[in-house]
């Protein structure tokens, strides 16, 4: 019903439109099957996940020294404490690790959501990697949602692994759902104190300072891998007002200073969506 609302007669487009439409949609669709197909061959070939090993290797690291220490092959930007935690990932396999990725990608609140993200790229180039980003969507789109253990969940991601592209989120959820204000508070302190005990509270601001560097990352398929930070310029005021319209993960991609493959996903939250305790498309 979609795609006759879009390139029906009904759409209310010319048909050489419809036609331009249509072609450009194939493309997408092959493009996004051939790189898919190229991150499972990569993990058919048995790599391990580049950001998986990075966590193992910060649950070492916070204890012996270095987490924060770049060499080329691993970067940590997330929080001491996301170190600490990561501490069980040294027992588990890659694949037992891709698996809870598609346990998570099946959790999702509706089919259609869960079908798109298993089939696209974003949540492919994920799979391969290992990051966090798939478990951050999930509790987003429970949250979207009203679902107070899927907002408590993401706020403590914020926390944890912070990212621009989380921010539209958790202002939506602490502007329209009051009750997660203080918890949220409680877990900023909680989270804040022990930062500070850790000892490693500078060096990860120092760390998260310099993320910038990722916009200079081959994986960068922003806008500001032609035009660097001044893509804010736009991306800010963009953001600004599709959060005002409720499209807060679009808002998260328009204000990302880079744009990593996985964070596409994100765009998934904006799917329209019968649940009624998201107020329909709008703030206004």
């Amino acid at each position: 019903m979609a795609l006759r609302r879009w390139f029906g007669r009904e759409s209310g487009l010319s048909l050489p439109l419809r036609i331009l439409l249509g072609v450009g949609l194939l493309v997408v669709v092959v493009m996004n099957a051939l790189l898919v197909a190229n991150q499972i061959s990569i993990i058919l070939a048995g790599y391990p996940g580049a950001d998986l090993v990075d966590y193992q290797l910060a649950a070492k690291r916070v204890w012996e020294g270095g987490l924060y220490t770049s060499d080329g092959v691993y970067h940590f930007r997330y929080s001491p404490v996301a170190a600490y935690l990561f501490a069980p990932l040294g027992l588990i396999t890659p694949m037992v690790w891709r698996a809870l990725h598609v346990a998570a990608a099946l959790a999702l609140p509706t089919w259609p959501t869960r079908l798109l993200l298993l089939a696209s790229w974003p949540f492919a180039f994920d799979l391969q990697l290992g990051n966090v980003i798939t478990f951050v969507l999930l509790a987003a789109a429970w949250a979207m949602r009203g679902n107070r253990i899927g907002a408590l969940v993401f706020l403590a991601f914020c926390l944890l692994f912070p990212r621009p592209l989380m921010l539209p989120i958790a202002a939506w959820l602490l502007w329209r759902q009051p009750w997660s204000r203080w918890p949220f508070v409680l877990m900023f302190v909680v989270h804040a104190a022990l930062v500070v005990a850790s000892g490693w509270g500078g060096a990860w601001i120092a760390q998260l300072f310099a993320s910038t560097e990722e916009i200079g990352s081959a994986f960068n398929i922003g806008p500001s891998a032609l035009v660097g930070l001044w893509w804010l310029v736009l991306g800010i005021p963009l953001g600004a007002w599709l959060f005002w319209r409720g499209r807060v993960g679009l808002a998260g991609l328009a204000i990302s200073p880079y744009l990593l493959p996985y964070y596409l996903m994100f765009a998934l939250l904006d799917l329209p969506s019968r649940d009624t305790s998201r107020s329909a498309s709008s703030m206004e």
